[in-house]
């Protein structure tokens, strides 16, 4: 296990969630919406490329309002069995 600041953290998740979700949202969209799957690579590639920055800045600006949001509302049960 490795020591990290909550702001690397944060970068980090942004990073993996950006490219798990606009890889899969990009997949997704291009195989239903394209009659011609025989360049889906390509076009999947291209969308991905171009929607990873995107999703990754809405990751990080949307993560901390979303938590303070949830903090302010509802307290976290300690489960010592997790």
């Amino acid at each position: 296990m490795y020591v990290i600041s909550n702001k690397i953290r944060l970068c980090l998740f942004a990073l993996i969630m950006s490219f798990c979700t606009s890889t899969t949202v990009s997949g997704v969209t291009i195989f239903f919406s394209h009659d011609d799957l025989s360049e889906f690579f390509m076009v999947w590639l291209s969308s991905t490329i171009k929607s990873w920055p995107l999703v990754f800045l809405l990751i990080i600006f949307f993560v901390p309002i979303i938590n303070r949001f949830l903090d302010k509302y509802f307290i976290i049960e300690n489960d010592k069995n997790i």
